[in-house]
């Protein structure tokens, strides 16, 4: 649904990563139409998780913020948390209201590509590398062997 989209109007993203309590990457600020239109994208073509219970791979703990700023520097118009590890959801909240959350994972059907994470698609986006502290897709299935 359209009120569950980031809507339109961002001028202003900003960007940052924690883990807990920890500043992995400090919040910096994306001005650029173009770049926050490919973020804008990206996110609101994400599918709903699907429900019901999942095991998920190890989660790192880390988390990605993104805020979305009209004019305005008070409150967003919308935030997205995202987990890069786990079961890598996104939980979006619009204008204060919390949305269903959002899947970045690839499976079957949901159009989204295993060779690229939702945190690489961000950096080209962004044109930054984001510092998740986790192991990328192909250290990842290393890993599991």
């Amino acid at each position: 649904a359209a009120s569950e989209r980031i809507p339109p109007g961002t001028r202003r993203l900003q960007v940052s990563v924690d883990r807990g309590t920890a500043i992995i990457q400090s919040p910096f600020d994306v001005t650029s139409p173009t770049r926050i239109a490919s973020v804008v994208k990206l996110l609101n073509t994400r599918p709903a998780a699907q429900p019901g219970a999942e095991s998920c791979p190890a989660d790192w703990g880390s988390r990605i913020r993104l805020a979305f700023y009209a004019r305005s520097p008070t409150s967003p118009l919308a935030v997205a948390i995202i987990n890069p590890s786990g079961c890598e959801g996104v939980q979006l909240t619009i204008r204060g209201r919390r949305q269903p959350l959002l899947s970045s994972a690839a499976s079957p059907g949901s159009g989204i590509s295993p060779r690229r994470s939702l945190t690489q698609l961000l950096d080209a986006d962004l044109g930054v590398n984001l510092d998740t502290g986790v192991p990328a897709l192909t250290d990842r299935a290393r890993l599991r062997t």
